[in-house]
């Protein structure tokens, strides 16, 4: 579909809603005539607003001349919650499409729309994220990634299409410093690669596989990374390559911490794959399992043990970084909940917060929007724990001042985690590869606005 010019020559001309806006107000009639306009919503279509103006052009991407607005149904509202725009822009991959992104009115935060097609039903949801930190190492670490797991098996060769469906140097390019530099980015990634292999060993036959097996799998490593117990001819391939690459990376052996919130996250996932098991419907202790599953404790305890920090000391001596953290993974696992449905939806055993609201008789967009909630609730509470830390260590010691914002410049690149979900295949359930280049224009555009 064409975009009318009109349309085009707004949008060009306009750099703030105010401007929108302004220049919209002659333009009104010509655009209720489009047909693009009429299936936004009888009520609003007949109450048409300079707000709707806005709503109409956001949705708008020149690049590639298409609209994508047939099927949305909003209120205004939202696009005046905030006082200051930061521009538009409209990035569309597979089911998933982040349309405005504005400042809110807490520091550091700001708040980003992702649209979901569930069943042919429209989701928007807002969610309140920091800038993500995309650094310039994605695509080469991704392409290595790849080559690795290629070269180790980790990864069957006709699940590799998989794993370049999840996308997991773009994961790491979001979530950690550049300043680890590539050779330790990629030791991350390679890491963060076998986590994905073991939960898509238990997806691929998730309905038939037995507790018991992952149970006996998860003591093998056990045994062979903590206990130094030697290799069996039948050993999973999972534990080999994990045990070639624990003993490649001395960081690792040297963080007392990290095999121990590893093996945490393993018992995790033998608990979740229980539910399975045993026809258990989860209820309210789901969020916290959830929580270990979401594997964001151990990557933050990864990330610090590749730059010699030992996490567990400092989280031990604050407190309040320690609250820091359940707050990261409270959100990594209510994002997760979010951008998995649409790979999960069925699944009645499913831990996830959106499939408990399900089955106790909520409508798709009421979980997606309890969930929602719930992750901005603990978002903001993370930036507000965040703030009293700094009070308490003004006066501390330089090299321990660091270790900390390095700690915290983790935290918040995984609080960024659906900048990085918002674009893997592995979730929008595209066909097209993701885009860096998408990461960069939201990462360009937020911290314009940074405070």
């Amino acid at each position: 579909m064409q975009i009318p010019k009109i349309i085009q020559n707004l949008f060009k001309q306009s750099k703030s809603l105010n401007q929108l806006t302004k220049l919209a107000q002659n333009q009104v009639k010509p655009l209720q005539e489009y047909q693009g306009l009429k299936s936004i919503g009888s009520k609003q279509s007949k109450q048409f607003t300079n707000q709707m103006m806005w709503h109409f052009c956001a949705g708008v991407k020149i690049n590639n001349g298409f609209l994508q607005y047939e099927t949305w149904s909003m209120s205004s509202k939202i696009f005046l919650e905030n006082e200051k725009d930061i521009g538009v822009h409209h990035i569309k991959t597979g089911n998933v499409s982040i349309h405005k992104i504005e400042k809110s009115a807490t520091k550091g935060l700001h708040e980003v729309t992702f649209r979901f097609n569930i069943d042919n039903e429209l989701i928007l949801t807002n969610l309140v994220l920091p800038a993500p930190q995309v650094n310039s190492n994605i695509e080469d670490i991704e392409k290595a990634c790849i080559s690795w797991a290629e070269q180790t098996g980790i990864y069957p060769k006709k699940l590799i299409p998989l794993l370049k469906a999840t996308w997991v140097g773009g994961l790491v390019g979001v979530c950690y410093p550049e300043s680890f530099g590539k050779e330790k980015l990629l030791k991350i990634t390679q890491w963060l690669c076998t986590l994905f292999a073991m939960d898509d060993w238990l997806d691929v036959k998730k309905e038939t596989r037995e507790l018991t097996t992952l149970q006996e799998e998860n003591r093998r490593k056990e045994e062979v990374l903590r206990d130094r117990l030697p290799l069996c001819p039948n050993d999973s391939i999972r534990t080999l390559v994990m045990h070639q690459l624990f003993l490649a990376t001395p960081e690792f052996q040297q963080d007392p911490t990290f095999l121990k919130s590893f093996f945490d996250y393993c018992k995790s996932t033998e608990t979740e794959l229980g539910y399975k098991a045993n026809k258990l419907l989860p209820g309210e202790e789901s969020e916290r399992i959830r929580m270990w599953t979401s594997g964001a404790d151990h990557s933050l305890r990864l990330g610090c043990s590749m730059v010699g920090i030992n996490s567990e000391e400092l989280l031990t001596q604050y407190f309040t970084l320690r609250s820091m953290l359940e707050c990261v993974s409270q959100c990594v696992a209510f994002s997760n909940d979010l951008f998995s449905f649409a790979k999960e939806k069925g699944d009645t055993y499913n831990l996830s917060t959106v499939q408990v609201d399900l089955n106790e008789g909520k409508s798709t967009k009421e979980a997606f929007l309890n969930t929602t909630k719930k992750h901005n609730d603990a978002s903001r509470s993370f930036f507000k724990l965040k703030s009293i830390l700094m009070t308490e260590i003004e006066k501390i010691q330089k090299g321990e001042r660091e270790k900390i914002d390095t700690m915290i410049s983790i935290m918040e690149g995984w609080l960024a985690h659906p900048f990085w979900a918002n674009e893997a295949p592995r979730y929008t359930l595209s066909k097209n590869p993701p885009l860096y280049a998408n990461l960069r224009v939201l990462q360009d555009m937020l911290q314009k606005d940074k405070p």
